[in-house]
């Protein structure tokens, strides 16, 4: 089979995921830095979704980042992080610890060259194309704090509409930008859930977060383009309103977190999940053998009837066994029908 033939086999097995189509189950495996370039050290590979035979491909725009001193780096947003080849750092510093300005600017949007490039990378991938188009209550988050963001919420909620505002306008007009590439879906990175809950209370994510949510997905749809959100940790308390604001796919399901086939129940039909497979315990510190019976387990329960991608349910990293990845592309490969 040709690429060009591989490639429209891969996005149809997609495609049907998310129409909710029985059939093969799609699959994805991405890996952080230090991470990826071991597995592909292992897998004599250049190219982690080639080496991998991913289902799913990640594109993003170029980051813009300058030195902010020793181990440091700053972001367009002026967000300073440390450095750590092993992951993408933390947030070492956050440009308005005082509160939210009464003023607010943003970086200016991507530029032609950045799309071009996007566009370039995009036209290169071997399977389903998602573009990530950035984030909202993470970034603010980042720009202010978490635990200051999560105290506007009720001190300064005014402050709060204008921050959401701004920052929903400028990822839609990314999207927007974005429009010309070859690319599937739309991906917005936006955490919302910490291990055993959400961050905020639910009626705090309806009136701050899901209009926004909502607009960006209709502007993805009218774009023709699907809409994932990503969050990590638990979402079971929202889980059922991201059909109904036109989410089209949740990543990435940690059932560290959160029972998943309790949440595919809550939205039966209407919401594709993605990911499954825990990366905490499973993939990390489970044998072999449990990983490949865990992820026919995963995929005989909740990928039967379609709307399911199969995925560790977070980035692997450095402490995931090459054993473990092994297992679980073993049996991923049978289920998307590419052994």
């Amino acid at each position: 089979m040709g690429l060009t033939e591989d490639k429209q086999r891969r996005t149809n097995i997609v495609k049907g995921a998310l129409e909710h189509r029985p059939g093969h189950i799609p699959f994805h495996v991405d890996a952080l830095p230090t991470a990826a370039a071991r597995i592909l050290d292992a897998f004599s590979g250049s190219d982690l979704d080639r080496a991998l035979r991913n289902s799913l491909s990640w594109v993003s725009l170029p980051k813009r980042r300058t030195e902010a001193g020793a181990g440091l780096t700053a972001d367009e947003f002026g967000v300073v992080w440390t450095v750590d080849p092993s992951n993408r750092g933390h947030v070492y510093r956050h440009p308005w610890p005082d509160g939210i300005p009464s003023e607010i600017n943003l970086p200016p949007l991507p530029t032609d060259l950045e799309v071009s490039a996007l566009a370039e990378k995009a036209a290169s991938r071997p399977g389903y194309v998602v573009a990530w188009v950035g984030d909202l209550f993470e970034r603010a988050h980042f720009l202010r704090g978490l635990e200051g963001i999560l105290t506007d919420f009720h001190l300064d909620p005014d402050g709060m509409e204008r921050l959401l505002d701004a920052l929903t306008e400028r990822i839609s007009r990314t999207m927007r930008l974005m429009s010309g590439i070859q690319c599937d879906a739309f991906f917005l990175s936006d955490d919302y859930g910490a291990q055993a809950s959400l961050m905020m209370r639910p009626e705090t994510w309806r009136r701050f977060i899901a209009p926004r949510v909502e607009r960006l997905a209709a502007v993805s749809h009218e774009l023709g383009r699907a809409f994932f959100l990503h969050s990590c940790g638990c979402v079971r308390e929202i889980a059922a309103d991201l059909p109904g604001i036109g989410v089209d796919a949740l990543h990435p399901v940690q059932p560290e977190c959160q029972n998943v086939k309790t949440i595919m129940e809550m939205t039966k039909g209407k919401l594709t999940l993605y990911g499954g497979v825990g990366t905490q315990d499973v993939m990390r510190s489970a044998e072999a053998s449990e990983v490949r019976s865990e992820v026919r387990r995963v995929a005989t329960e909740l990928g039967q009837e379609g709307g399911f991608i199969l995925a560790p349910s977070i980035s692997l990293m450095e402490d995931v066994p090459l054993e473990n990845i092994k297992a679980f592309l073993a049996e991923a490969w049978q289920l998307a029908g590419e052994s």
